[in-house]
């Protein structure tokens, strides 16, 4: 629970309200970690490089030269950082009538979930442009669709029939993550983990990862994904609430990430002329380097 003991000061700021913001931040019930791959980076700018990879081993027949290979570059992409920043006033005459009514507590708790909030919004973005074809990321298209560019052909990440969340569709879509190659046409050892849904998929896909019994069964039909196979990730930011999204979590596949420049902290002045009015901000710089579509399926829901 937040509390403060905050007094006035006219020389250096009061750094309760400092501490009440980082511990508001620190609270906050943020999602995205839950889905996105969060790393530090002291680079103003993240770079994604994409190889094609090489073919299958071919025979090697006795006395023969081993077959050479070559990779192609597929696709670079830039990412810079973007800082993010708010801030509010507390005045000398708030600070001094502060005891009984915690306002600036609020304001430091407001400040904190704020923040926890925009990072949530911003993360969450990425997956309500995910079908939009004005979004486009490193191979030039949308982040799921039905033709990724291959060499000599296309792969799709996206379900076949867009269908709502069941155990059904959910089979369906898992089973497409085992058929995913790369740009060269191998197997790409797709292997989903995390089931990511908006709020108002809550109740089946609570079902759908931790009953042991299939959803709409009999006792004796057995929920493959209630053993532990998917976790879920609640997405409550969603704009888009019946799209659903099956992901390989694993930092090498998956492609989504946000990268922290500077990741969120608190900070604080006195404001000059200003008798003890204070100054009480918060800061953080990211960027969210989208790659490759191998790590995810998805659908946009019937």
């Amino acid at each position: 629970m937040l509390t403060t003991g905050l007094t006035a000061t006219t020389g250096t700021p009061d750094r309760n309200i400092t501490n009440l913001v980082m511990d508001a931040f620190l609270q906050a019930q943020s999602d995205y970690q839950d889905y996105f791959n969060v790393y530090s980076t002291t680079r103003e700018q993240e770079k994604l490089a994409a190889v094609s990879g090489l073919g299958a081993f071919p025979v090697m027949s006795e006395g023969t030269k081993v077959n050479l290979d070559e990779a192609v570059q597929r696709f670079t992409a830039t990412y810079s950082q973007v800082d993010y920043a708010l801030a509010f006033r507390a005045t000398h005459k708030m600070k001094r009538g502060d005891g009984e009514l915690g306002i600036l507590a609020k304001l430091a708790a407001a400040l904190g979930f704020s923040a926890s909030d925009t990072i949530d919004t911003l993360c969450s973005l990425i997956l309500d442009r995910a079908f939009d074809s004005a979004y486009t990321y490193g191979d030039g298209e949308e982040l799921i669709m039905a033709t990724h560019p291959t060499a000599g052909s296309t792969q799709s990440n996206l379900l076949t029939v867009a269908a709502d969340l069941t155990s059904a569709t959910l089979n369906l879509l898992y089973a497409q993550a085992a058929t995913l190659v790369n740009f060269r046409g191998l197997t790409s050892s797709t292997i989903p983990d995390t089931l990511v849904y908006a709020p108002a998929n809550f109740e089946v896909a609570t079902q759908l990862t931790q009953s042991p019994v299939a959803v709409g069964a009999s006792n004796a039909t057995i929920n493959v994904f209630g053993n532990g196979r998917l976790k879920g990730a609640q997405r409550r930011k969603a704009a888009d609430t019946d799209a659903w999204f099956l992901l390989d979590s694993n930092p090498v596949k998956n492609p989504l990430q946000i990268a922290f420049r500077e990741f969120f902290e608190s900070d604080s002045h006195v404001e000059p002329g200003k008798w003890g009015d204070e100054i009480h901000m918060g800061h953080f710089a990211a960027t969210l380097p989208i790659g490759s579509y191998e790590g995810i399926l998805g659908t946009p829901g019937a």
